[in-house]
């Protein structure tokens, strides 16, 4: 996967580089460093998996905001942040939102939840999206991305079937059909089936 990584200074694009590429040391992920999108866009490179804004002004990062391609999750590192970002982050898609001091296991923790479709945010920091799909990012707990089973069971489970018939379905055991159950509802943060499933529905990680 393709990640750009875009900030007017140098040396915190190559610090938050460095962190991801120790992330995709199997070489599966290629990090770029973009001074501006429009700089992002001159490259001619195909479209990232993932855009990480590096600033330090709310204004800042919500004119990146307003140049970045929709469709595209993205993963913000600020310092000064406002309202603005969350009334963007509604309309936008996936947003991530961390502080400048967040350290590698946070930030690839939420790079992670936002390429699934999660807004998450940093503790003590504005709420993302349209706030109920907004979840707190965790040193202790971080938010890891559905499994392809647990989308499988996700899927399922949108369309009302019990434990023991998600494990006929995908022959499984209906023990191991509620672990995944179990899985899905602590990562999207749900306290019920049926809260689940609408932020799935919501986040498009499950279809209608």
């Amino acid at each position: 996967m393709r990640i750009a990584v875009v900030s007017r200074s140098r040396w915190a694009a190559q610090g938050v580089a460095a962190a991801l590429a120790r992330e995709g040391a199997d070489g599966d992920v290629e990090v770029r460093l973009h001074e501006s999108i429009d700089d992002l866009a001159r490259t001619g490179a195909p479209t990232p998996s993932a855009l990480v804004i590096v600033a330090t002004q709310a204004d800042e990062v919500r004119q990146l905001l307003e140049r970045t391609p929709r469709g595209v999750p993205v993963l913000v590192l600020a310092e000064d942040l406002d309202d603005a970002v969350p009334r963007i982050g509604a309309t936008r898609g996936a947003l991530a939102l961390l502080s400048l001091h967040a350290d590698d296991a946070k930030l690839r923790a939420a790079l992670a939840a936002v390429m699934q479709g999660l807004s998450v945010r940093e503790d003590g920091l504005p709420r993302v999206g349209n706030g109920a799909g907004a979840h707190p990012v965790s040193k202790d707990a971080p938010l890891d991305p559905l499994t392809s089973r647990e989308l499988e069971v996700f899927e399922l489970l949108a369309n009302g079937l019990t434990n023991r018939d998600i494990g006929e379905a995908l022959h499984i055991s209906a023990h191991t059909a509620k672990f995944h159950v179990a899985q899905i509802l602590d990562k999207t943060g749900a306290a019920t089936r049926a809260e689940a499933v609408r932020l799935g529905l919501r986040l498009g990680l499950i279809g209608v």
